[in-house]
């Protein structure tokens, strides 16, 4: 556990280097003497057994504060010191952003699926569209000039003929240019 550096933590550390040597406090402590003087200076968070040590000392020569809750009374503690937190948050960032890009990657493909389905279906659309439009003219021609053979009257009746046969045709070429499952679902 580790805990902020407050000035009640500082100066415990403080008095119990001057009541022994700093050598000997670094040397209980297990801490660098780099260490040391970033907790001193309040730059870096102090282990809770750095404290502990502190205290045992004062409390062996009889200063205040002897105790760790007098030595960390008001002071924050937490199980890891912030800047490993940060790590692990950022860590956890980049994780998370890493799943977000391969989610949208996988979307994008998809979508390109999707769009290319949309392509090749707008393309047959467009297609028997303009193939039965063309058809229509010539049916109609067809009718009328045969009916014009026989009189006025069947050539009339022939358009009427042509438009039904065109409409006929329309409604064979759109069941048999389905996919094979569709017209099965459409017979069902």
């Amino acid at each position: 556990m580790y805990v902020e550096p407050t000035p009640t933590v500082v100066e415990t550390l403080k008095k119990a280097i001057k009541l022994i040597t700093k050598e000997e406090f670094l040397a209980k402590t297990k801490t660098t003497e780099k260490e040391l003087e970033e907790y001193i200076k309040g730059e870096k968070w102090i282990p809770l057994d750095v404290i502990s040590i502190a205290c045992k000392i004062n409390r062996q020569h009889g200063k205040k504060p002897s105790t760790l809750g007098e030595a960390i009374k008001n002071a924050v503690v937490l199980v890891k010191p912030p800047t490993e937190k940060k790590k692990e948050k950022t860590e956890m960032i980049k994780e998370a952003e890493k799943v977000e890009n391969e989610i949208r990657i996988e979307e994008r493909e998809k979508q390109k699926d999707i769009i290319e389905q949309r392509k090749k279906l707008f393309k047959t659309i467009l297609l028997r569209s303009t193939i039965l439009l063309t058809l229509m003219a010539p049916f109609i021609i067809l009718g009328y000039m045969i009916g014009k053979i026989y009189s006025e009257a069947h050539a009339n009746l022939g358009i009427v003929i042509g438009i039904i046969a065109w409409l006929f045709t329309i409604i064979t070429y759109t069941l048999l240019a389905t996919p094979k499952n569709l017209r099965q679902g459409f017979y069902k």
